[in-house]
């Protein structure tokens, strides 16, 4: 578990094994297969409120047809960068991040970059967890600390 995630079946899913789709044609394929299974998903923007059931199929096309398109308006880039799940063929929890606030979501930043959106057949249990500013260390932190207001 990474420290400041509750100990939730969600969230332990939310931290789990993840491959990226990276091909624009992979991306298709993934976003066509969901559209025709559009039974018992939740739907988590992680800046909303939590979800209190999934979604009934004409909202979960809805929300799909959302995210297919910002996912695509980057499609001009190489690669996509912005689309995770659990399993590419039987997908029980995807990420959705946005392609245009990618940051370090691997979290070497220091900060964590949320998805915008979280697919999963498990119901969210808790907020999003707030991240902490992280320490600053060695010189160039205790210089920066000394010019910080």
């Amino acid at each position: 578990m990474i420290p400041g995630f509750p100990d939730t079946p969600f969230w332990q899913a939310y931290q789990g094994s993840f491959s990226g789709l990276m091909n624009w044609a992979q991306v298709e394929a993934f976003f066509d297969a969901l559209a025709e299974n559009t039974g018992n998903w939740y739907v988590f923007r992680m800046d909303a409120p939590l979800p209190e059931a999934p979604l009934s199929a004409a909202e979960f096309t809805d929300q799909l047809a959302e995210m297919r398109h910002l996912t695509l308006t980057y499609r001009d880039a190489s690669h996509c960068f912005s689309l995770f799940t659990d399993h590419i063929a039987d997908p029980q929890f995807i990420k959705v991040f946005d392609p245009g606030n990618l940051g370090a979501s691997c979290g070497s930043s220091g900060s964590r970059t949320y998805p915008r959106w979280t697919v999963s057949r498990i119901k969210p249990d808790a907020p999003v967890p707030v991240a902490e500013e992280p320490a600053r260390s060695g010189f160039f932190g205790r210089l920066g600390k000394r010019f910080s207001v």
